[in-house]
């Protein structure tokens, strides 16, 4: 792969700085290197609770309306943004909403669009090979693009590319400034589906310095981007056949969440009394506020469930929901989401201090009352008495679970599509159990 990606890219050497002078920049050269995804696996520890006992809040949440960033590339933004051209060997164009990428000989092409930098975001796209040699043809997705000066002889261009060829995905990491100047970040990963009559849908998830890689709504891999935390986005095509072969590749439905600029719907760090969480108690807990913080007391061999006011927050479909949790004793903290109480349905992301995570979809919180999609053993858990960050982001029927910023399970599951959200207290069947919830935050995706 190394050796064939350089062959296209020393022919295409003067090509690529005339291209350059009026589209920002031609890619060069790329590489890679693998990252494993957590395996599935059953800790002892994980504990299913046999039921999750809510308490309903008294008071209502205070939502905070931001305006959410949503660039769509259409027809209003196809024309600035990708620049309709042909040289020779090669054309690019936009029609009917859908971009196109004809190239012929063994030679790359690249479309940025600079009109955006972009940190944390969701990319996708629907791309279709037409009249193609599939095993010749590889197209891509460009993220965190950046160019140093597009006035030198030989720009300094630094970025990440997602590639597609035949029923295997590769990343790339490629600067410029290193020596090989390309990285593989993630090798020739199996496509289980792809699709040959009609597009394939890509998507790219990147929160912080992880990025996760779905292909037809299948679970690719993931990578730690942790060269460059903010740049461009764009698409590309390489031909890897002969002289007299042509690829051609459509990218449509383009479109990129740019989850810095998305809507917070509610946002709690101090829990000063107007927010969805409120002070209760019972004869097997207490929930209170101390120092700015949501502490729970549970007995043992008992669970709590804290929703957050959903009459007036209302349902939740495609959001990022941020927490902050201290466990001061041995037991499970967690969040619930797309929780429906008419159906008893809801998904459940649980952390212990020693490391297990699991990521679960209850089908009937009270007569099914946890069905387990996936388990892991995630190194990156703070112990006892430190803080654990855990965030979740349900897009559509993809999930992805984070503690501490690492991407610690990814699940793909249409059973529940919105609801309201909770916050979840586990004790073990031994002891009571303590812990404490902090700086709480719902972003919403929806596009307006």
């Amino acid at each position: 792969m190394k050796t064939d990606r350089s062959t296209i890219f020393a022919k295409f050497a003067l090509m690529l700085l005339m291209i350059l002078a009026v589209n920002l920049g031609k890619l060069d050269i790329f590489s890679l290197s693998s990252a494993d995804v957590p395996p599935a696996e059953t800790p002892s520890s994980i504990m299913t609770p046999e039921s999750l006992q809510a308490v309903t809040p008294t008071l209502s949440p205070t939502p905070l309306p931001v305006q959410q960033d949503v660039f769509i590339f259409g027809k209003d933004s196809f024309p600035s943004c990708f620049t309709s051209r042909a040289y020779e060997g090669m054309r690019a164009y936009s029609l009917a909403d859908k971009l196109h990428l004809m190239i012929s000989s063994a030679v790359y092409d690249s479309q940025i669009c600079t009109e955006q930098v972009f940190s944390n975001f969701i990319y996708e796209a629907d791309v279709s090979l037409v009249d193609s040699a599939p095993a010749d043809a590889e197209f891509g997705l460009i993220i965190r693009y950046n160019i140093d000066d597009a006035s030198k002889d030989k720009p300094v261009q630094q970025f990440y590319e997602l590639t597609v060829r035949a029923d295997a995905a590769s990343l790339y990491y490629y600067d410029d400034n290193n020596d090989p100047a390309w990285t593989n970040l993630l090798d020739a990963a199996p496509v289980p589906v792809i699709n040959v009559s009609e597009p394939n849908h890509i998507k790219l998830i990147v929160t912080g310095d992880v990025l996760a890689v779905f292909i037809n709504d299948i679970f690719i891999g993931q990578s730690m981007l942790s060269d460059l935390p903010s740049g461009h986005v764009g698409v590309s095509l390489s031909n890897y056949g002969s002289s007299t072969t042509e690829q051609h590749v459509i990218y449509e439905n383009i479109r990129l969440y740019d989850l810095d600029g998305s809507a917070i719907v509610y946002e709690d760090s101090d829990f000063a009394g107007n927010g969805c969480f409120a002070e209760e108690s019972g004869d097997w807990f207490e929930t209170s506020i101390q120092d700015g913080q949501f502490l729970v007391n549970l007995a043992a061999d008992n669970s709590l469930m804290a929703p957050c006011a959903p009459d007036e927050l209302g349902t939740l479909s495609d959001f990022i929901l941020d927490v902050d949790v201290t466990q001061k004793t041995p037991g499970m903290s967690g969040l619930a989401f797309r929780r429906n109480v008419d159906t008893n349905t809801m998904y459940a992301f649980l952390v212990d201090p020693n490391e297990n995570v699991s990521l679960s979809f209850y089908s009937d919180a009270v007569e099914n009352p946890v069905i387990l999609t996936n388990l892991a053993s995630s190194v990156g858990v703070s112990p006892l008495d430190e803080v654990n960050h855990l965030k979740i982001v349900a897009s559509g029927d993809t999930f992805l679970a984070y503690v501490n910023s690492n991407l610690a399970l990814q699940m793909q599951d249409d059973g529940a599509t919105s609801g309201d959200i909770a916050l979840i207290a586990k004790s073990s069947a031994e002891a009571d159990y303590q812990t404490m919830f902090d700086n709480i935050k719902i972003t919403s995706l929806a596009a307006p």
